[in-house]
This record gives structure tokens, sequence and C-alpha cells, in this order.
């Protein structure tokens, strides 16, 4: 298997990782909320992470982090993880886990223009249309209004133009943090890296809780017991798994190229959504999955 075919694939892996982690997130939120979500997955992936970099290189620590290192996947980490997540997170709860991933689904046309801004990627026309037919089929697997009994049908129109603007800010920030990963990972491994990300991300989120003043009552609401078996799944599928092979994909393959193959998740979670909240796609967005497929073919081969 090339570096190519390996970032690829672990980019199309990490899309399903992603799927599974927006359904146990939604269903832990809708216990103890967004924020209390974000603020536990963190700290508890940095000690797994830890751990499996124990095992596997003796070391609980990436020791050969530099400077630089720390920068730019510090910045990735805040960005992406911090308040790219909070943002999306925020999003689930108002208008569903689906149609916040249809918005997500712009995050590779930021990372597209950072990374030409600060990599000098410049993508072939086949790369660039393989992404365009992604976020075409995305866009298509995630509209229309849905029948059966969705928990998240009928909201105000208000509560959904607030999702839809989190749900932007998530995917401004997932953009910019590929970018930023590429950039920190010239001189290291995925998991140490993922590790580093993980540590600035938690570092930030609980200083961003203690200065609004909510640490306390975050803190309390992580008392629930109902939502951790939801929760710790949860973590292990994607702060874990996905943030890890996700970092593989951007290390191995173009920035753009990855993120667009990651930001399938809207068709991967076509059938989980349906089966955990009864949020039934229409014709329309089975098309929209083949439409996508067909733009990962064309990522695959080009």
């Amino acid at each position: 298997m090339t570096a190519l075919s390996l970032g690829e694939s672990a980019a199309v892996v990490t899309s399903v990782l992603w799927a599974v982690t927006a359904i146990a997130f939604t269903s832990a939120s809708r216990r103890i909320g967004a924020w209390s979500v974000n603020f536990a997955r963190l700290p508890l992936a940095v000690v797994l992470l830890s751990a499996g970099l124990w095992i596997t290189t003796g070391s609980p620590w990436p020791l050969s982090a530099g400077i630089h290192e720390h920068v730019w996947l510090g910045l990735s980490g805040i960005t992406g993880l911090t308040l790219g997540d909070m943002f999306l997170f925020s999003s689930f709860t108002m208008i569903g886990p689906r149609r916040s991933l249809l918005v997500m689904s712009t995050a590779p046309i930021v990372t597209v223009i950072s990374a030409w801004i600060l990599l000098g990627e410049h993508l072939s026309l086949i790369a660039l249309a393989g992404i365009g037919v992604i976020i075409a089929g995305v866009a298509l697997a995630s509209l229309g209004r849905d029948d059966g009994g969705e928990v998240f049908r009928n909201h105000s129109p208000s509560t959904i133009r607030r999702g839809f603007v989190a749900a932007f800010l998530g995917a401004a920030g997932q953009g910019l943090g590929a970018t930023f990963a590429k950039i920190g990972m010239r001189s290291l491994d995925p998991l140490p890296a993922t590790l580093l990300r993980m540590v600035w991300a938690t570092a930030g989120l609980f200083l961003v809780t203690a200065l609004i003043g909510r640490l306390p009552a975050t803190l309390a609401s992580l008392r629930n017991r109902a939502a951790w078996p939801a929760l710790g799944s949860g973590i292990i599928v994607g702060p874990v798994l996905g943030v890890w092979l996700s970092l593989v994909a951007i290390k191995n393959a173009e920035a753009g190229v990855a993120q667009a193959l990651i930001g399938t998740t809207p068709v991967t979670i076509l059938i989980p959504s349906w089966l955990a909240y009864h949020d039934r796609p229409r014709a329309v967005a089975i098309a929209g999955a083949f439409v996508a497929v067909l733009g990962g073919v064309l990522l695959f081969l080009r």
C-alpha cells in the first residue's frame, strides 16, 4: 500500500468512525449538554492516547516534539478540537447530527484554501473535481425534511439558523485545524502528534470553561451516570481512534483530499442516524451518497 493510498484509506475509515461518534455524542449531549461532552472527552482521550504511546514507544510523552510541533499542533488542537468541536456539538443538539454534518461538508473548502496559502499545496484538476463531487454528494445526502418520528423535526427557524451558524463555525475550525496539523507533523508521527494536539486542546477548553464560570456546573453534570455509556464509547471511537486516523490521513495525503474524504460523514451517518433517531433519509439523500462515492473514486484514481 502506497503512502497516498494509506492516507486516503485512513480518511474513509475516519469518516465511518465520525458517524458513530456523532450518534454517541448527540445522545450524551442531550443528557448533560454539549459543553460537558466536549469538556469530558478531551482529558480522557489524553489518558488513553498517552497509554497507547507508552505501550508502543516506551514513553507516555512525545519527547522528540520541539517548539515547531507544539506551536502548530497546539493551534490545530485549539482551533479544531476546542473551538471547532464546541460549535459542532452545540449544533448537534439544535438541528441533529445529520444536518450539522451537512454544513461540516464545507470544511474541505477551508482546508484546500488554507493548505494552498500555508503549505503551497496545488491539487490537480481531477482532485479538485473529486472534492467538488464529494461536497455536492454530501449536500444531497443531507438535504430535505424527513418523514416519520424524527427527534429533530419541526424546529423553529431561529433554532435552525443558530444550528447552521454553529455548524459552519465548526467546519471553519476543523478545516484550519487540518492544515495546522499537517504543518506540525513534518517531523512527528501521527500518534504522538495526536496526543500533543489533544493536550493543547484540553488546556484550551479548560481555560475557556473556567473563564466563563462554567467549570463547577460542568463538573457536576459529569456525575450523570446515564450519559457515560454513550460518552465513553464516543471517546474511544472519536477522539482516540478517529483523531489518530485523521492525522494518519492528513500526513499521508494532501490536506484537502484527506479532509474531503473525512467529510463524507454525512453519507456514512445516514443509516446510523436512521436507526438511532428514526431520522429517515429521502431518495435524494441516497442519491447524494452515490454521488459522494463517485467523488471518492475520483480521488483514489487521480
